[in-house]
């Protein structure tokens, strides 16, 4: 019994020696963990779950599995000397998308690496530092380019790939056009846009000869990309009954022998103001004997009406040249390079006031013998300083034409019209006149005006009469 006794003491001594050296090893210790977050592929290490300044001596994986994209609960096994603990750390693996894929119309974006992100809807509340290795750039070329994203000194690529696939867009023009007009799709359309270049734009269906009346006009617009839009503009095709104008058509003064260009100055336009062709007959002018002969111009539309104009040749004796030569000759000393037609104009005007006396028994029928009396005697009638100011005007380069005063309303008067600079037609009168009015550049008002004191101060009625249908518009 008592050996029995001895041997139960030794044994429960055994068990409680044996329970104190275990003891350190069943001792638990105080530990700080975080979570941690890794691009799919990149291997973390126990300790990084560890937070900072935790004084454990080692850490390591209770197991070995390659964690897919995700959460994950790691079990890990801490120890510290003679201790040791298993425990649960979190791990985040994250990885990238291929793309994002960018409208070009969308542009410019800012972006933040979360965004290539493929599943960064779990990481939301962790403080993470993603970077960027370069900025995006805010309006990256259409097609791929690559972002790269560093994570804990490790990169992952992706990319942005701007594409376009948004139509053009446009706003469409009505239009109203005669029959026989020239049709161009661009014209029925404003404020074409894209965002990459415009290698179309085109009617649907060639519109060939569309008759009178409203019709929808479809006109496509293609970009680079092969996005397209269709717009439906109206278009009406109107008739018409008003005929031709021909323009510019005068008497010609031509010195015997000289070859006349019937052609020079002269256009026609239909109804609605399009240049057409016209045609001269001028078969039974002779510039080889002085006389005085008849050409016709006349034009034929699109629509068969036809218009007709008379002009009077005149061949004469005085070259031409010889008087162009000789108003060449003073232009040179009163014309500078640097001058606009408006000063040009006032230069010749003043110059034949100022070098040109009135004589109302001296003048001419023809252009060229008026204007040589006005440059070699230096006086004249009224037509002597219309003929001078039409070949010094003319030989300067600036548009001008006739006018007459409706006849027999006291007597017969010339003048001219001049359009300087594309200011519109004005009239220009260098005659010498008793009333006290600036007849340089005046208007159709102030031709009115002018008339009506001549009328009440000389007694002289209709001095700048004239039939306005006979010429172009004169500025009011």
């Amino acid at each position: 019994m008592y050996k029995k006794f001895i041997v139960l003491v030794i044994v429960l001594l055994a068990f409680l020696g044996g329970g104190i050296l275990l003891w350190p090893r069943l001792m638990s210790f105080d530990y700080n963990l975080q979570p941690v977050v890794t691009f799919a592929g990149v291997s973390v290490s126990p300790s990084d779950f560890l937070v900072p300044g935790t004084r454990i001596i080692a850490a390591e994986f209770a197991d070995t599995r390659n964690f897919m994209p995700g959460r994950h609960d790691v079990a890990l096994r801490l120890s510290n000397g003679s201790r040791s603990q298993r425990t649960t750390g979190v791990l985040y693996v994250i990885e990238p998308v291929d793309y994002i894929e960018l409208e070009i119309a969308q542009s410019p974006r800012n972006f933040v690496p979360l965004d290539f992100i493929k599943n960064a809807e779990i990481i939301q509340n962790i403080n993470v530092d993603l970077q960027f290795l370069q900025e995006p750039s805010l309006q990256p070329p259409i097609g791929e380019s690559d972002v790269h994203i560093v994570l804990n000194g490790a990169t992952v690529r992706s990319a942005i790939n701007v594409v376009d696939t948004t139509p053009p867009t446009a706003t469409v023009v009505n239009r109203i056009v005669p029959k026989g007009d020239v049709l161009i799709a661009s014209d029925f359309l404003e404020n074409v846009y894209d965002a990459s270049p415009i290698i179309l734009l085109d009617f649907v269906t060639p519109p060939d000869n569309l008759p009178i009346g409203q019709h929808v006009l479809p006109v496509i617009v293609k970009d680079y990309w092969g996005n397209y839009a269709i717009f439906e503009p109206t278009i009406t095709i109107l008739d018409n009954d008003i005929p031709p104008t021909i323009v510019g058509a005068q008497n010609i003064e031509s010195m015997r022998g000289n070859a006349i260009m019937f052609r020079q100055g002269v256009s026609a336009y239909d109804a609605f103001g399009r240049e057409i062709r016209f045609n001269v007959d001028s078969s039974t002018v002779n510039t080889n004997e002085n006389g005085i002969y008849t050409a016709t111009y006349w034009v034929e539309d699109a629509w068969g009406l036809r218009a007709q104009v008379e002009i009077e040749v005149r061949i004469i004796g005085v070259d031409p040249e010889v008087v162009r030569g000789r108003a060449d000759t003073v232009l040179a000393g009163i014309l500078r390079d640097d001058m606009t037609q408006v000063q040009q104009a006032r230069a010749i005007f003043n110059w034949i006031s100022n070098n040109v006396g009135f004589l109302s028994a001296i003048g001419y029928e023809s252009v060229y013998e008026g204007a040589f009396q006005g440059l070699q005697h230096r006086r004249g009638n009224c037509f002597v300083f219309y003929a001078l100011s039409e070949v010094m005007l003319t030989q300067a380069g600036i548009p001008n034409m006739r006018i007459d005063r409706i006849p027999g309303e006291p007597s017969a008067h010339r003048w001219n019209l001049i359009n300087p600079d594309g200011l519109g037609w004005h009239h220009f009168d260098t005659t010498p006149s008793r009333v006290q009015i600036d007849r340089f550049m005046f208007t159709s008002t102030q031709a009115e005006i002018f008339t009506e004191r001549v009328r009440r101060e000389f007694n002289m009625r209709n001095y700048y009469t004239y039939d306005p249908t006979l010429y172009p518009q004169i500025v009011r």
